[in-house]
């Protein structure tokens, strides 16, 4: 008689949400904080440079990463390319994803991570591009993104975390 399991499901949560974060920089007014707060679209982090630029978000403990998603506040549309890294607490820094495409304003970003270690420490980093590099919101799961991670959908995962 053989019991079948159900697979793992991973708590989709987001990690980053309320999380310490720091940047290489940002615009008066527009700390690296504005990106992981719960305001999704009246908030972000800008660089206040064309790139590269980077944010940073510290987890807390350490966490398998499976998807990343972000919500650009970049104008004009350009070109540009992002990484994803994690930093263990030992150190150790590993290549979690990338992505490269045009970004304009309020478009989900989504990256799938890859890592066989956990890490804390998540940095995305974030090449030149036609406008200033801004984040409305950053988000990290353990495994993929709760819904398919489209503007269409942006409100469902925001109310999936705060209630509205």
């Amino acid at each position: 008689f053989l019991l079948a399991l159900p697979a793992v499901v991973h708590a989709q949560v987001n990690l980053a949400a309320g999380k310490p974060v720091t940047a290489n920089s940002f615009f008066a007014g527009y700390p690296a904080a504005n990106a992981v707060d719960p305001d999704t679209s009246g908030t972000a982090w800008n660089a206040g440079n064309f790139g590269p630029s980077w944010i940073e978000v510290d987890l807390g403990a350490e966490y398998l990463i499976g998807s990343f998603v972000g919500k650009a506040a970049a104008a004009p549309t350009g070109e540009i390319s992002h990484s994803i890294t994690g930093r263990r607490n030992i150190g150790t820094t590993l290549s979690l994803g990338s992505w490269s495409g045009t970004v304009g304003m309020d478009q989900l970003v989504p990256i799938p991570c890859s890592t066989a270690l956990p890490v804390r420490y998540i940095r995305i980093t974030s090449a030149s591009s036609a406008s200033w590099i801004a984040w409305w919101d950053v988000r990290l799961y353990e495994g993929s993104a709760p819904v398919r991670a489209t503007t269409d959908t942006w409100g469902r995962i925001k109310s999936l975390f705060t209630g509205r």
